[in-house]
């Protein structure tokens, strides 16, 4: 049976795992040929290994694995192996040896030995660790009779509408009985506001940098000395962030008051950064979860969403959803500032488990209304002063102080920064509701828009070295933030930035587009994608609201139990598979890749998928 697996990127190569780990568990008579094909080489587009060295991964190092462990619910075998930080300690100084004609092999042989357990590494570091892993399954797959390959070729259409299926790439046309595809985060259309500023910036010879991977923008082209207008401050923000002030020779010293120092090359230009918000992603806090750690709920408990759900039969309220979620960051918040006051915490966290009112019960056990939690102040800790402001610097640099204080108190202790953390451990309970259809149409879109942008916000940034740097860029005066609200606008020759503060606006000649465009099949162009797609064979999920209005997501529509394709008339595609970015928003969280010992849901659906492909030559 010929298997091709579409991407070989991570999601990809565990696949590829799972597959020759079931299949060498159940001992076939039948064979068995997988094939990855990927433009990029294998580790895939986002982990390739001549990007900037300096661009790191947002998760510490101990806390990825391309392996499974006892703790992942499966129905498949166990195949234990090194996490990242494990391989970096055992396996990668041979690896790298070995290997050091690679790009970046030198660097990161030389810097290996400043990786600790909590460390965050660098991007292209792990495309090494991908390639050994790879490297260990075409050992295994040799020892039981698997033909494991790798073809590198851009897949441009799958035809027929059953197995066997014509793959068509642009290194020719191969034959597959089964297909999965890990397409990852592809490249989209610009939106007309993107397509007009770029003919603009043609027209009038202005540098525009579109919405694409920062691995692979050009910032060459934009002058030292000049202003460049950054739009977004989620996590491309902070590679272009480093691409334009350390690697154009500029350096970070520590000061003995533990800040960061910045020292110019001269070489940057001045960089004026915003977003909608105003505000970049909250630090990630100094790792203090060991493998297996994780947050157990009080309020957001598989047994309350089954109680409200009626074991799945109703719908529950968007804001019932979100009162339960914030009772979860308001009891870490309050019994980690009472540990940190030194208050006795046990009796005020039985209180808080009991209450209704998280803030009340507070209040009854001494704190003061400053120190109540409150959402809003999350999502907009300026109030309305921002809008008004001419000292803008002087809020944002308070905001950053405190963000790094707080998160360098470590992800179990902070008061903030661990409340932010749990949602992390908690991403398969709020799952049951956005995949068992546990909200309304209109609600769902609510947790889709509001819920989203404030997980976004609060637990995928970058980090905390990244927001100590940012500080010290704008202490420097090669960094400046502009208020919420920021539009792009023209003027006769040049680019017009407004912000919602009418005393923060730009006149400029570079903007960049530091964000990846949304994950969206309508807007893709990915040939594939949108040769499925126009066929009908790829459709995406929409929502009909109250209003009769139509919420379309963009996301990929599969069968959630085994993850077969489901085209725009409903039929189920035989063996023809997707899982992973395409289906964010009809799945939830997929971009994340797998913790040790946390029953982690990449781990858990690559094995359902090797189970249901095998189930077809009588494996499983």
């Amino acid at each position: 049976m010929k298997t091709i697996l579409v991407g070989a990127g991570p999601r990809s190569l565990i696949l590829a795992e799972r597959l020759i780990s079931n299949y060498e568990h159940e001992a076939s008579q039948d064979t068995l040929s997988i094939q990855l094909i990927d433009p990029y080489a294998i580790g895939g587009r986002v982990w390739r290994v001549d990007q900037n060295p300096l661009f790191l991964m947002n998760s510490a190092i101990q806390q990825l694995t391309f392996f499974t462990d006892d703790a992942v619910t499966m129905a498949g075998p166990v195949h234990n192996g090194p996490n990242f930080y494990e391989w970096v300690q055992t396996q990668a100084p041979t690896y790298l040896t070995t290997h050091i004609d690679q790009p970046n092999a030198k660097y990161f042989l030389d810097h290996l030995a400043d990786l600790t357990l909590n460390s965050y590494p660098s991007r292209g570091l792990l495309n090494f660790y991908a390639n050994w892993f790879y490297e260990q399954l075409q050992a295994r797959a040799q020892a039981v009779g698997i033909e494991l390959t790798y073809t590198q070729a851009e897949v441009t259409d799958i035809q027929n509408n059953q197995p066997p299926y014509n793959v068509i790439t642009d290194k020719g046309t191969f034959l597959a009985d089964r297909i999965v595809m890990a397409l990852g985060h592809s490249s989209n259309r610009p939106t007309p506001e993107e397509a007009q500023l770029a003919k603009f910036a043609d027209e009038h010879a202005l540098r525009y940098i579109k919405a694409q991977h920062p691995a692979e923008a050009d910032l060459n082209v934009i002058p030292a000395g000049e202003d460049v207008v950054i739009r977004g401050l989620g996590l491309n923000f902070f590679d272009y962030m480093i691409q334009l002030t350390i690697h154009r020779g500029g350096h970070f010293e520590p000061t003995a008051a533990g800040t960061l120092r910045y020292h110019p090359s001269g070489l940057e230009p001045h960089i004026i950064a915003g977003s909608r918000s105003g505000l970049p992603l909250h630090a990630k806090g100094i790792n203090q979860k060991t493998q297996g750690t994780r947050y157990r709920t009080h309020f957001l408990t598989e047994a309350k969403l089954a109680e409200l759900t009626d074991n799945g039969q109703h719908p529950v309220a968007y804001e019932t959803f979100k009162a339960l979620f914030v009772a979860e960051m308001e009891y870490v918040y309050y019994t980690n500032l009472a540990k940190e006051r030194g208050i006795a915490s046990d009796d005020l966290a039985a209180a808080l488990v009991a209450s209704t009112n998280l803030n009340a019960t507070a209040l009854a056990f001494g704190f003061k209304p400053a120190d109540l939690f409150d959402l809003q102040k999350v999502i907009h800790p300026f109030g309305n002063e921002d809008n008004i402001t001419s000292e803008y610097e002087t809020l944002i640099e308070r905001y950053l102080a405190f963000d790094i204080e707080d998160s360098g108190k470590g992800n179990l202790d902070a008061p903030l920064t661990a409340a932010f953390d749990l949602i992390r451990d908690i991403r398969d309970n709020i799952r049951i509701l956005i995949e068992g259809n546990g909200f309304s149409n209109d609600d769902r879109k609510k947790f889709l828009t509001e819920f989203n942008a404030l997980s976004s916000l609060i637990s995928v940034g970058p980090p905390r070295l990244r927001i100590q740097q940012m500080l010290a860029l704008i202490e420097a005066g090669v960094l400046e933030v502009a208020p919420a609200g920021l539009q792009v606008g023209i003027t006769e020759d040049k680019f017009f930035v407004s912000t919602d503060n009418p005393n923060y606006q730009y006149i400029v000649t570079n903007l960049v587009e530091a964000r990846l465009g949304a994950i969206d099949l309508h807007r893709s162009t990915n040939p594939l994608e949108e040769n499925l797609r126009d066929r009908g064979t790829m459709t995406s999920a929409s929502y009909l609201l109250a209003d009769q209005s139509v919420y379309s997501t963009g996301a990929l529509i599969v069968d959630r139990k085994n993850f077969e394709l489901i085209t725009s008339t409903g039929q189920h595609m035989t063996d023809l598979h997707a899982y992973g970015v395409p289906t964010e928003k009809y799945m939830w969280f997929t971009t994340s890749l797998p913790r040790p010992y946390g029953n982690d849901r990449m781990l858990r659906d690559a094995d359902n998928i090797a189970r249901t492909i095998l189930a077809g030559v009588k494996v499983c």
